[in-house]
């Protein structure tokens, strides 16, 4: 595995993409089994309307929320047509499997639902766990107002598809002829999709109705995908759909449980700990704006240690950080 910066500061912990090269599968499980290129939700809409915005739009029947796979009047059209416009949506449902399903509304983690592998006396422990986690979540109000938090946000991108519209005004026939697709794990820090050293022109539309699909270099972890027309057909107009999955349907790559608070404070050691705001605890993935360190008069760092107890035989292949 290869962890590349994408230049943001660490301040909710480490922000990073990073691309499997190669990865291990179990024993019973072929690569054909698998092919992340599941629609990731702009046409079904599981992708909410506050989701999706763009940097401007034509007016109200050309708005952002318009630019969904399929939608039947209009798509997205910017104010101008230039290279500067973009349309952008976040990929920010999440699922926590095997555990339950819980709600962010307006900062504060909702009671949660017991879910399949959900309930039992580990909930109230695990309740504290998700609220400290999700201290470290923005707060943006409308963005998550009565939206479905998933923690494990990111998603694997494999592909885009994409469609022009014909006008329902004019009957004139608008669609993007190539594109480039930017990615931020954070929503402010962004890494344009790169094939080689050079920046990916992605192949768009020959039609503004007909669906036309193409592939990243390789499939790219991301939370906030923006696609900006390069050239374009009468002018831009844009319907697309993104396709990928989720980090947990790759095989053997289940979260295990320190998001979740399945494993417990009491699973997780160190050898040592600056003061109480760098316990080993804080060492969870998403828990704020700390996590662990060791004594910083043991400087240099050497022979130190944070070890998490799993209490069970289990199969681990890699590690997000």
């Amino acid at each position: 595995m290869t962890i590349t910066t994408d230049n943001a500061i660490a301040r909710e912990g480490f922000s990073a993409n990073y691309t499997i090269r190669e990865r291990i599968l179990p024993p019973g499980h072929e690569d054909e089994d698998f092919a992340c290129m599941e629609p990731l939700g702009m046409e079904s809409g599981e992708i909410t309307s506050e989701q999706i915005s763009a940097s401007s739009q034509y007016n109200s029947n050309w708005s952002p929320e318009r630019s969904r796979l399929n939608y039947e009047e209009n798509g997205w059209t910017p104010s101008d047509d230039t290279v500067r416009e973009w349309v952008q949506e976040e990929l920010s449902f999440v699922h926590l499997e095997n555990t339950f399903w819980a709600s962010y509304d307006r900062g504060l983690l909702t009671q949660p639902e017991k879910g399949e592998g959900g309930g039992g006396g580990g909930d109230t422990e695990r309740q504290k766990i998700l609220q400290r986690a999700l201290k470290g979540l923005p707060s943006k109000t409308d963005l998550w107002r009565n939206a479905s938090v998933d923690l494990g946000f990111l998603r694997f991108v494999t592909a885009i598809g994409t469609q022009g519209a014909i006008s329902k005004e004019t009957k004139k026939h608008y669609y993007v002829r190539s594109y480039k697709v930017d990615l931020s794990s954070n929503g402010e820090d962004w890494v344009t999709v790169k094939e080689g050293s050079k920046q990916k022109i992605f192949e768009g539309n020959h039609n503004p109705t007909d669906e036309a699909r193409s592939f990243l270099p390789k499939q790219t972890l991301a939370r906030y995908i923006r696609v900006r027309p390069m050239s374009w057909e009468q002018g831009i107009c844009m319907r697309f759909e993104i396709y990928g999955c989720r980090t947990s349907d790759y095989p053997c790559s289940g979260m295990l449980g320190m998001v979740s608070g399945q494993i417990s404070d009491a699973q997780i050691s160190a050898s040592s700990y600056a003061d109480r705001g760098w316990v080993a605890e804080n060492a969870r993935l998403l828990t704020g704006r700390s996590g662990w360190t060791g004594q910083q008069t043991k400087q240099p760092f050497r022979n130190e240690w944070l070890q998490v107890g799993l209490e069970t035989e289990l199969l681990v292949l890699n590690n997000g950080e």
